[in-house]
């Protein structure tokens, strides 16, 4: 723009020039008069241009300073929107670590449980280890395939002798039956001994 200004002052001391030499010389006042007004069309042309571009550089600025503008506001956006990310993150994570000791107290629990269970689980083996069944008939008793009246016979029991309960199971009329060795007898003709 000082350019431009500069320009300006070039164009306009010739013809100072040329004004103050016109009134010294009244002869050459026409063709001082046409060289004047020449050089004032000329001036106009340029103070018209000059102003052109002037306006332009003003447009493009205030263009430019929008678009600065808004990209100062779309940054400002994405910097809040990470603040708002980053929060996430941090509550994500906090969550996360409770989430996580929760877990590991529960895998605590349940690994004491499962070892209460396990020493339980000895604990009956070696008591019925130490206590075992035995179903001994009172009459010749018939021994079934399944426990039920109405089942395949697999063998005979005589009374007396004595037979290793392994099971037992309960028939649709409520009927007991014991499971040895062999197969199924009714308990209703038998006699429970424990060793």
């Amino acid at each position: 723009m000082k350019t431009h200004k500069l320009q300006n002052v070039l164009i306009v001391i010739p013809l100072i020039t040329v004004i103050s030499c016109a009134s010294k010389n009244p002869n050459a006042k026409n063709e001082d008069l046409v060289l004047l007004t020449k050089a004032t069309k000329i001036n106009v042309q340029k103070t018209t241009e000059l102003d052109k571009k002037i306006k332009d550089l003003n447009a493009s600025q205030i263009e430019n300073k929008l678009a600065i503008d808004q990209i100062k506001k779309e940054v400002e956006q994405i910097r809040n929107e990470n603040k708002k990310i980053k929060q996430i993150l941090q509550i994500n994570n906090s969550e996360n670590r409770k989430i996580e000791k929760a877990i590991q107290v529960t895998i605590k629990s349940q690994e004491a449980l499962i070892k209460e269970i396990e020493t339980l689980k000895k604990k009956v083996k070696e008591k019925n280890k130490k206590e075992e069944m035995y179903a001994i008939p009172t009459v010749w008793l018939n021994v079934r395939e399944k426990p039920s009246q109405h089942s395949k016979k697999v063998s005979i029991l005589r009374p007396g002798i004595k037979k290793k309960i392994y099971g037992k199971e309960i028939d649709e009329k409520g009927r007991v039956w014991y499971k040895i060795d062999a197969g199924y007898i009714s308990s209703s003709y038998t006699m429970i001994k424990t060793e």
